[in-house]
């Protein structure tokens, strides 16, 4: 099942919205070694402005996000249409180009490890980003999920 959502034409921000299809993904990223990636706040803040530049420059719709200190969890959205140029699940495995653009939300080098599941069905999309958002709850971070400025819960 494909999920459907209604985006602004990137190329004409005044014109109508249109239907397009989305495949969403769920990227869980943490270091091989399970050191921890986020260190400080300018870390963080690394990350998401990354996020944002994803958002902006590559048209990746994020649904989701949470950061923890040794890794991050993020559900993004990609039309259907440039599916085959943005992203490939080999075992997985993002392409090259895409993964290459998430490595860099972490600022400092280390070797990372990424696990990619695409979303098929709308209630598990809903699922995961309640999941995701409620991750520094769980972990005992923060008693409410808006506290955590980290999270899209946040926002």
């Amino acid at each position: 099942m494909k999920l459907r959502t209604k985006v602004h034409n990137s190329i004409n921000p005044n014109s109508a919205k249109r239907s397009v299809t989305m495949n969403f993904y769920l990227f869980v990223i943490r270091s091989t070694d399970h050191k921890i990636i986020f260190n400080a706040h300018a870390d963080y803040e690394h990350c998401l402005r990354m996020i944002r530049r994803l958002e902006n420059e590559r048209g990746i719709h994020v649904k989701a996000y949470c950061l923890m200190p040794g890794y991050l969890k993020l559900i993004a959205g990609l039309e259907s249409s440039g599916i085959s140029s943005e992203i490939v699940l080999l075992d997985g495995k993002t392409d090259l180009s895409l993964w290459n653009d998430f490595a860099r939300l972490v600022s400092k080098p280390t070797s990372l490890h990424s696990q990619c599941v695409r979303i098929t069905h709308p209630q598990r999309l809903l699922e995961l980003k309640k999941y995701i958002e409620c991750e520094a709850v769980r972990v005992g971070f923060v008693n409410d999920a808006q506290q955590y400025r980290y999270c899209s819960s946040h926002n």
